[in-house]
């Protein structure tokens, strides 16, 4: 159904001459105000044809239902036009006079005193352009409820050069606009008196919940300031650089994708399988990696009506390899599907995946990563070396902010942060999220104080975006036991039927022995941890390639700081190492026969070492069979063990995860991970979250769906964050001498500071250029937690030396060992603070 737009001359007078922007260098004529509203409308058909928003809209409003029931088709064909018209009518507040002579220098309005806003005029003609068709419409709550969409759709249009906040106190701010007359003076209909703001003032803010489901009505709103935002930004990058956006980054021959795909040597050797079962009789862990494949393939095939899809796959199992190969069979089966999402927990991950997508596709398909420390490419640079002057810095970073790329590596909190954020940037992305397919990894790591909450979210973004989800993991929780609906209405499949028939096989469960014995010292610690090792060295006649994992990086070093004089390499990893050593590490590792690598939680994931022998540290259930992964990952080898002991105290370190009530100490946990059974587990887990959650208090589900409803974005966010903790970044220059190069951290600082005080430099092209030096500056920089919300922990900083978002230490050296890793015991000591 095509969309019904409103005409702009019956809104203001298109004879007349109101501009929207104007080139600050006056090289270009301003832009009309009917000009940018053109352009807006072309993007919204663009993005509505490229990522089927039209058809989303439709079902959005068509799923929306009032007690009980859903909206006739007058009503969805209503709100269809309503949100689609707040995109194109976002700027209709610029006929303000104030604004024409103060920001757009409009002679005809030269001799205007009013203020200079248009966002929340904007919002005030919206509505007052729809009050009367809602109101000669409908009657009783059928008025209220449309009304309410209205207002909120309104609350958008104010808030597109700002943050979303709170729907609560928006009336009183159009009440105190409807006053000023003189800015509505070029509004064709009048002063917009049909703005009864006070009538629905109370109503407004007092939402009743039978009305409007919550979490729906969250997403519609959300996904209208997207929209709002990428229009508005493109047709403004438009004229500012008369160059259209053409390209916005989607998967369209999958043909040809699948093709290449099927030339990488692990999915040749799986088709060999497929007509061969004896193909793998050498290599038999390839033949139970090529069913794990072949079933999770047919079974999404099987079961493409549903919107969320389980992976359950062992260590070692080849998820990314399974993911990929789903994700391309999805687009081949339902061409609305365009664009890839990978999420991880860590840069490890993300790393990793990157590697495995150049192996496999080359340049072929393009994909990039987005995170904190990866620079912002250019085209030219894509391209060509050419000279930075040739550089569109605007165009790539609209790429960058809009996720422009067929396939996307990111982080879980960079997705989170485009579900929830309340930011403009945070909310860019969110309209390229339609039809869209979004691979979580390692779901059990996000904080399971949330989990119900998470599922309750990406139940509903699958269904209303049309976004297929699939949830990859070793140990994955039963998540869908917090929806509260029946198993039909479910949009959920797992894809591997009989998990039994892979976990428990010999290659995987078995692969590896496991000890508890030290789990019965009631007084251990590291001297007899020490001690210990010699007892298994001794037994097994050799050092072989040995693994320790502690969950404090201080304990960590004070074992490594006890082994580092033998006679054997000993070598420490954690998380302060930076990406240069931590891949040389790795390297060595790999290559080495006899090594002992100390380390911390660092080494679960997305860490390609295998190990012989492994010692760790307790902490959760997911933890310890990640930490497993570790041991024996080629599953060729014999005699490989690892031992269990308990010295800090997990729950110092996850806070209130109630995963930390359970651990290996317990000889039913122990018999868990032994079997590769997690349900028992995670059954207890869930038990107790949904204990929590049906308690009448500030953290109930219902009061949180509540917030949702009220469009109370800052505390939907707040609660949706997956780190509580506070951090800053602590910055410690040297000389790095990486092989061939050396990378001077003295003058990378000296860079940064003149690059973000250099005031004539474009906005675009600081921020690729500040890209670029993070990553090298990565190497200097370590997290610090400065408050962690679950232990209550915090830290005075004695660092007067501050610049934009690092702490500068000029005695560096101070607080790095003889190796150049940070020694943050030193720095403890000189802080004053309290360290994880």
């Amino acid at each position: 159904m095509p969309v019904n737009f409103c005409r702009l001359e019956d809104i203001f007078d298109c004879g007349e001459k109101f501009y929207a922007h104007r080139d600050s260098k006056g090289i270009k004529e301003k832009e009309t105000l009917c000009e940018h509203l053109s352009l807006t409308k072309k993007y919204l058909m663009l993005l509505l044809e490229k990522k089927g928003i039209e058809d989303i809209v439709h079902g959005i409003a068509g799923n929306m239902r009032l007690d009980g029931s859903k909206l006739s088709e007058d009503y969805v064909e209503l709100i269809s036009d309503m949100f689609f018209n707040a995109v194109y009518l976002h700027d209709t507040g610029k006929i303000n006079p104030g604004f024409q002579n103060r920001r757009m220098e409009n002679e005809r309005f030269r001799r205007s005193r009013e203020g200079g806003g248009h966002s929340l005029l904007s919002a005030l003609i919206f509505i007052d352009i729809y009050t009367p068709v809602i109101t000669g419409r409908y009657q009783g709550d059928m008025k209220f409820y449309m009304m309410n969409i209205l207002y909120s759709f309104a609350y958008q249009i104010s808030r597109h050069h700002t943050y979303l906040k709170s729907l609560s106190g928006f009336t009183d701010l159009l009440e105190a606009k409807k006053r000023e007359k003189s800015s509505l003076a070029c509004y064709k209909p009048g002063s917009a008196d049909r703005v009864n703001t006070v009538h629905f003032k109370k109503r407004l803010e007092r939402r009743i919940a039978r009305h409007i489901d919550g979490i729906e009505f969250y997403i519609l709103n959300k996904l209208l300031f997207s929209l709002i935002l990428a229009c508005d930004y493109y047709a403004s990058y438009e004229y500012f650089n008369s160059n259209a956006i053409q390209d916005i980054g989607i998967i369209e021959n999958v043909e040809k994708l699948l093709s290449i795909y099927g030339q990488y040597h692990v999915c040749k050797g799986i088709e060999k399988y497929k007509a061969d079962r004896q193909h793998f009789k050498e290599m038999p862990i390839n033949a139970l990696r090529s069913e794990l494949f072949m079933e999770a393939e047919r079974s999404l095939l099987q079961s493409m009506d549903k919107g969320i899809f389980y992976l359950e796959a062992p260590t070692g199992g080849g998820k990314t390899n399974i993911s990929i190969n789903l994700a391309l069979n999805i687009i081949k089966e339902d061409r609305r599907y365009n664009k890839i999402f990978y999420i991880f927990p860590f840069n490890t991950l993300v790393e990793q995946t990157k590697e495995t997508f150049s192996e496999v596709f080359g340049d072929s398909l393009k994909f990039t990563v987005i995170n904190s420390i990866t620079p912002i490419v250019t085209k030219e640079e894509e391209q060509t070396d050419a000279d930075d002057g040739r550089a569109d810095y605007e165009k790539s970073l609209i790429d960058r902010q809009f996720l422009h790329y067929p396939v996307v590596l990111t982080t879980h909190v960079n997705l989170f942060n485009i579900l929830f954020g309340t930011g403009r940037e945070a909310n860019f992305a969110l309209c390229h999220l339609c039809n869209s397919i979004i691979i979580l990894d390692e779901i059990q790591s996000y904080r399971n104080i949330i989990w119900n909450e998470i599922i309750l979210f990406l139940d509903k973004y699958s269904k209303l975006l049309n976004m297929k989800i699939i949830i990859m993991s070793a140990t994955l929780p039963r998540l869908e036991e917090f929806l509260d609906m029946g198993q039909e209405d479910k949009m959920l499949s797992y894809l591997i039927k009989d998990r039994d028939r892979f976990f428990k096989a010999p290659f995987f469960k078995d692969r590896v022995r496991l000890d508890f014995q030290l789990l019965e010292d009631k007084e251990f610690s590291l001297d007899r941890l020490k001690e210990f090792l010699e007892e298994v060295i001794a037994k097994r006649g050799c050092v072989g390639k040995i693994l320790f994992e502690f969950i404090r990086k201080s304990t960590a070093r004070d074992f490594y700081n006890r082994i580092k004089g033998r006679d054997q390499r000993v070598v420490e990893l954690t998380g302060d190492d930076n990406k240069f050593f931590r891949n040389s590490l790795l390297k060595e590792i790999q290559e080495a026969r006899d090594i002992i690598v100390v380390a911390t939680q660092v080494v679960e994931a997305g860490v390609n070492i295998d190990m012989d022998i492994g010692f760790k540290d307790i902490s959760i259930l997911d933890s310890e069979e990640q930490f497993l992964g570790r041991i024996n990952r080629s599953c060729t080898k014999l005699g490989c063990e690892a031992y269990f002991f308990n010295l800090d105290d997990a729950s110092k370190i996850y806070g209130n995860d109630v995963r930390t009530q359970m651990d290996l100490r317990d000889t039913e946990y122990q018999q868990y991970l032994a079997d590769k059974d997690f349900s028992g587990f995670y059954k207890r887990c869930i038990d107790i979250l949904k204990e929590r959650n049906s308690e009448l208090n500030k953290n109930s589900i219902n009061a949180f769906i509540s917030q949702a409803l009220e469009l109370e974005f800052l505390k939907v966010q707040e609660k949706m964050k997956l780190i509580t903790q506070e951090t800053f970044q602590l910055y410690l220059p040297y000389i790095l001498e990486d092989g061939e190069n050396t990378i001077d951290g003295y003058e990378l600082w000296h860079k940064y500071r003149e690059l973000c005080l250099d005031g004539g430099m474009e906005y675009a092209q600081k921020k690729v250029w500040l890209s670029r030096l993070s990553e090298q500056m990565a190497y200097f920089t370590y997290t610090i937690i400065a408050f962690d919300a679950a232990s209550k922990d915090a830290i005075r900083l004695k660092c007067p030396n501050s610049f934009g978002s690092y702490f500068y230490v000029d005695e560096a050296q101070r607080f790095l060992t003889e190796d150049k890793k940070f020694d943050r015991k030193e720095f403890m000591n000189y802080s004053g603070g309290i360290f994880l």
